[in-house]
Formats: C-alpha cells, structure tokens, sequence
C-alpha cells in the first residue's frame, strides 16, 4: 500500500481527504472491535456507547479505535470518523 501523497494536517473534518486505505483499515478495525463487543457479551446499549471514529497511523497503518474526545491523536495518525466506517450509524448526521 502506498502512503497517502497529502502533506497537510490530518484532515478530522469528515474525511474529505482521506485515503481510501486509511478508511478500509479504519472500517477492518471497527468490524473487530464490534465482534470482540459481541463475543465477550459487552453488546452496545445505545448510541452514546458508539466510538467516536477510528485513529489510523499513516506510516504503520495501527489503528486504534476511538471511544473519548479526549483521547489525543498523534501527529502522524488520522481519525476516521464513524459515518465514513459505518453509514448506518445513528450519529452520522448529528
């Protein structure tokens, strides 16, 4: 995978700029973070339980997802915001 050509700040926008394999990495990591939820029985109760989006390391592709506005995001890592992972989310629009 080639390393996203943009030498901006990481954009937390909306996700106007971000790499499609930035997105497909942030959406793998949620889908892992939704089986484990529902494998070890921690199922959501509502959408205030919903991360906020997924942080993805340009250089290394770690991902992390995001659960606090208070978690900070490196200077290399982009947030992948949850209505770009998961169109369906109840928060997209709000």
């Amino acid at each position: 995978m080639r390393e996203p050509t943009s030498s901006a700040a990481p954009d937390t926008s909306g996700g106007g700029n971000l790499h499609p394999d930035l997105i497909r990495i942030a959406r793998a990591t949620y889908h892992t973070y939704l089986n484990d939820r529902e494998r070890t029985g921690q199922v959501r109760r509502d959408h205030r339980d919903r991360p906020l989006g997924v942080a993805v390391d340009r250089v290394s592709h770690r991902a992390t997802v995001i659960l606090d506005t208070t978690q900070p995001l490196l200077p290399q890592e982009y947030l992948v915001p949850l209505h770009l992972i998961d169109p369906n989310d109840l928060r997209g629009g709000a």
